[in-house]
């Protein structure tokens, strides 16, 4: 019952007179929140578990649980979440989402197949009826000791472009490479974990990169992004008229050379000897991209020649660069249903104060990428980058 003494689920009135764009839409509103409302009903309903039976089918399937988070729940190897004091109508759910297709991990699927849900309810009592030890383990454990969720991401990139990017790329520029200052973080963070794949065959960037983790490439990509790039009068003197074939370019690149695509770069004040190389890197196969093979195809040398001098001229627009949010604040839209600093008192939301900081990643990453199905998970993640996933879970796994 709602507050005003009705049903929760009760159907709006509507007049036979309202117009089709109205009643159309409305009908689709209502009938997504019947399923809704239902839907969540069967995960969020309170669990009804009769006392734990001491037998010796439960002592077993403890023992297998056991083998990852520890005969009380407490341990971990590093991936594997603290199960110790957790809700349990939280735990029943959880486990029930893997046989029902929800979330998706081998060894868990595995564990739990042929169990009843009797079986399920014992297992989440026993787990449940644990301390919580685990609370505060993870203070000052750092999952990646290479790197720090903790850094400030332009700091840690400008260390990073020192030691691996400096020597070609100089700092700020050196000629004859590709200026990078003011290009994309997307298009940056794609570049470099292409060479990385060896999808863009280089020897000498794919072993800059070889080592670098996620986080390090997207500090790398942060720091160059939000560098400057050279100002008008630092560049070549303007090339006199508009190369015939720079319309090839524009849809892609931008009419001023100034790309408005996240994911492709901007073409306006690179270096012209590179942008030289790159194209006939393009003609010759050397590079591997079917849209710039065919744009690039018939265009002469000379032709190459005029949109290097053309595009080297033009005053590069940086882009608008979002800002990485400090790791409190990001945290800040966790509370509303994992509670303050993670101690949820929502019994359908894991307590995550403490928890695992491998596990709190590697759980973000597969809401982000729909490996788990949970809506609202995926609507908070899928904008943020891995750092910013590191930076919550460190947040978490420092709170006790």
């Amino acid at each position: 019952m709602n507050e005003q003494g009705g049903s929760p689920y009760a159907i709006p009135r509507i007049s036979l007179g309202m117009k089709p764009y109205i009643f159309i839409p409305l009908l689709g509103v209502i009938i997504y929140s019947l399923w809704e409302s239902d839907a969540v009903e069967t995960v969020t309903a309170p669990v009804d578990v009769p006392p734990i039976e001491h037998s010796a089918s439960l002592e077993t399937m403890v023992g297998h649980c056991a083998e990852c988070h520890g005969e009380t729940g407490a341990d971990s190897s590093g991936e594997e979440p603290y199960l110790a004091g957790q809700n349990i109508d939280y735990l029943v759910f959880a486990m029930r989402t893997y046989t029902m297709g929800i979330r998706h991990h081998a060894d868990m699927e595995a564990a739990i197949s042929g169990i009843t849900l009797k079986d399920v309810k014992q297992l989440a009592a026993h787990y449940a009826s644990q301390d919580l030890a685990w609370q505060g383990d993870g203070v000052g454990v750092e999952a990646f000791p290479e790197f720090s969720a903790t850094d400030d991401p332009l700091v840690g990139g400008e260390r990073l472009a020192r030691s691996q990017c400096a020597s070609c790329h100089g700092l700020p520029v050196q000629a004859g490479v590709p200026k990078l200052n003011g290009l994309a973080f997307e298009y940056l963070l794609g570049a470099m974990s292409e060479y990385q794949s060896q999808q863009r065959p280089h020897v000498i960037m794919g072993e800059a990169v070889s080592g670098l983790s996620i986080y390090e490439l997207e500090q790398l990509s942060f720091y160059y992004a939000n560098q400057p790039p050279e100002s008008a009068a630092e560049l070549p003197a303007r090339a006199v008229g508009v190369p015939e074939r720079v319309t090839s370019c524009n849809g892609c690149h931008g009419d001023d050379g100034n790309s408005r695509k996240k994911s492709v770069p901007s073409l306006a004040g690179q270096d012209r000897d590179y942008f030289i190389r790159a194209m006939q890197s393009y003609q010759q196969g050397g590079r591997k991209s079917e849209k710039m093979a065919r744009a690039v195809a018939s265009l002469s040398e000379p032709e190459i020649t005029a949109l290097a001098d053309y595009y080297a001229g033009l005053p590069h627009q940086p882009v608008r660069v979002r800002q990485f949010k400090k790791p409190k604040k990001l945290a800040k839209a966790c509370n509303t249903c994992h509670g303050y600093n993670g101690h949820s008192q929502n019994p359908s939301r894991p307590a995550i104060s403490g928890q695992v900081e491998g596990y709190i990643v590697n759980a973000l990453r597969q809401y982000q990428h729909g490996e788990r199905d949970n809506n609202a998970m995926r609507k908070i993640t899928q904008t943020l980058s891995q750092l910013e996933l590191l930076a919550i879970a460190d947040f978490y796994a420092n709170q006790d």
